[in-house]
C-alpha cells in the first residue's frame, strides 16, 4: 500500500494484457425508427457483437438530432425506404412506436431483412396475420427480435 492524500491507498494491480479474438462475423445494420432510447441499448448490443451501423432513420426530428449527435459518423437518411432499398442491410433496428412496428417488420421482411424492436412488435391478432402472410409470400422466413 501507498500513502495517499486523504490516507492509504490500494495500488493497482498490473494485469497482462489480454488478447483480444476478433469477431467472427460481421453484419451491416441500420435503424429505421427511433421513438424511444431503448433504440440506444440495441445498437449498442449489435455493435459490441461486431455490427457496422451503416445509416439512420428517425420520424421524430428531435430523436434524430439527439442520435445524430451520439452518433456522428453514422449517415441520416430522409427515408426509411433508403434503408430497406440499400442492399448492404442485413438488418433493421427499430424503437419507433407500438402501433407502426408490426407493419415496418413487414417492410423489413419483404425486402429480405432481419429486424429488431423494442418491446412487444405484435400488439393485435391482426399484425400476427399480416405477419405470418409475409413469411409465407416471401417464401422463406426472416428473423424478428424483440428486446425487452
Amino acid at each position: 500500500m501507498a500513502e495517499g492524500l486523504g490516507g492509504r491507498v490500494i495500488e493497482d494491480a498490473i494485469v497482462p494484457a489480454q488478447t483480444v479474438e476478433a469477431p467472427k462475423y460481421h453484419i451491416e445494420f441500420a435503424v429505421c425508427g427511433m421513438s424511444h432510447d431503448h433504440i440506444y441499448g440495441m445498437v449498442g448490443a449489435i455493435q459490441r457483437g461486431s455490427g457496422e451501423q451503416v445509416a439512420a432513420w428517425g420520424g421524430e426530428e428531435d430523436k434524430l438530432a439527439a442520435f445524430a449527435k451520439r452518433f456522428p459518423d453514422v449517415k441520416t437518411v430522409k427515408a426509411q425506404d433508403e434503408i430497406l432499398d440499400d442492399p448492404s442491410v442485413q438488418l433493421a433496428l427499430s424503437s419507433q412506436i407500438a402501433n407502426e412496428r408490426a407493419p415496418l417488420g413487414v417492410r423489413v421482411m419483404k425486402h429480405g431483412k432481419d429486424g429488431s424492436g423494442a418491446n412487444r412488435e405484435i400488439e393485435c391478432g391482426t399484425l400476427v396475420i399480416w405477419l405470418k402472410w409475409t413469411e409465407g409470400e416471401q417464401g422463406e422466413r426472416h428473423r424478428g427480435y424483440v428486446c425487452r
